[in-house]
């Protein structure tokens, strides 16, 4: 098992364990992983799939009126430093379970 180094911030590094994908290597994306800022990428992708998930969720939960909903994905680090979503939530470095509580519309007066 190979691992990186990544950089949190001037003064924190970390080891990240990893696998060796070479998801990029046949690619002709211009994607250009950087092993240093591995963790923070990770962090920034989450919180983006997360936003654009509950953006399409959250609409139709209230449409049909669902009170919970919970959606788990995992997100992974390979051995350059390029940040995956996991085939498997179980099979990955970050599990990331997302949950909603849809709040019932209040009642209305004299109801």
């Amino acid at each position: 098992m190979a691992f990186i180094v990544s950089r949190l911030d001037k003064d924190t590094i970390v080891m990240v364990e990893t696998e060796t994908t070479g998801a990029f290597s046949k690619s002709e994306l211009e994607v250009k992983p950087d092993p240093e800022r591995a963790i923070i990428n990770s962090v920034e992708t989450i919180t983006k799939m997360s936003r654009t998930i509950a953006a399409g969720v959250i609409p139709s939960l209230r449409e049909v009126r669902a009170s919970n909903f919970e959606m788990m994905f995992g997100m992974k680090i390979d051995g350059q430093g390029a940040v995956l979503v996991s085939q498997r939530p179980d099979d990955c470095q970050f599990k990331v379970t997302l949950r909603w509580n849809v709040a019932p519309p209040p009642p209305r007066p004299g109801s």
